[in-house]
């Protein structure tokens, strides 16, 4: 179980502490390339820079407290766009859009890349979603709901446009049409189309973002 310890306040302070995001971005890039559960904190540090191998610990105190902030420190990045998104959505009368809302899920993490433009938080999320989530590890919007209140607005119009009240079975159906637009962004990676054609990459994410919209709406079937 994730610890409960940082505050919307300290998820926000994280992304301008130039030594926490060090350690944060050298943590996703390797649980991004290798596993989460595989890569250990004395790594982590040292891809850092950092010779006190304890700096992970000092900064974040565990494992679990690392994630979380990782999930704090990207989602407080996302929250404007997000917002924005949102925003545009009811602006045109289309609150409920089922591909917008995916669009507004999604679109702010092509702006999440490391030095070398690989979406390391979308590879990241992949892992979470597939190997933690379903053994009951929580995302830090889950358990934080004011630090991610865009996030939780698009999750919420979408579960209750395909399941009502059935939260559970609403978080595996989104689960699963996040993991497509997830899986478009790493596969293109792996062919560094976001570099070698940046227009070829956006089509491919906009396609994602229909397949998965298209998903969640036979879904509702």
């Amino acid at each position: 179980m994730l610890r409960q310890s940082i505050t919307a306040q300290e998820g926000a302070a994280l992304s301008v502490d130039p030594a926490k995001v060090k350690i944060l971005a050298a943590a996703e890039a390797l649980f991004a390339r290798e596993s989460i559960d595989s890569v250990s904190l004395r790594e982590i540090a040292l891809k850092a820079g950092h010779r006190n191998v304890a700096a992970v610990q000092y900064h974040f105190g565990d494992r679990q407290g690392l994630l979380q902030a990782i999930f704090a420190w990207r989602v407080n990045l996302m929250e404007e766009p997000r917002r924005r998104l949102l925003a545009e959505l009811d602006a045109k009368g289309t609150p409920d859009d089922l591909a917008g809302l995916i669009r507004a899920l999604c679109e702010p993490i092509l702006d999440l890349v490391d030095d070398e433009g690989v979406h390391t938080y979308a590879s990241f999320m992949c892992q979470y979603l597939m190997r933690l989530r379903p053994t009951g590890v929580q995302h830090a919007s889950d358990l934080l709901p004011r630090m991610a209140v865009s996030l939780n607005e698009i999750q919420n119009r979408l579960f209750r446009l395909i399941v009502g009240g059935d939260i559970m079975e609403g978080d595996q159906r989104i689960g699963l049409a996040y993991l497509i637009v997830m899986n478009a962004i790493v596969f293109a990676d792996t062919e560094k189309l976001p570099v070698k054609d940046p227009a070829k990459f956006r089509a491919r994410f906009d396609e994602a973002v229909r397949m998965a919209a298209a998903a969640l709406a036979a879904s509702m079937d």
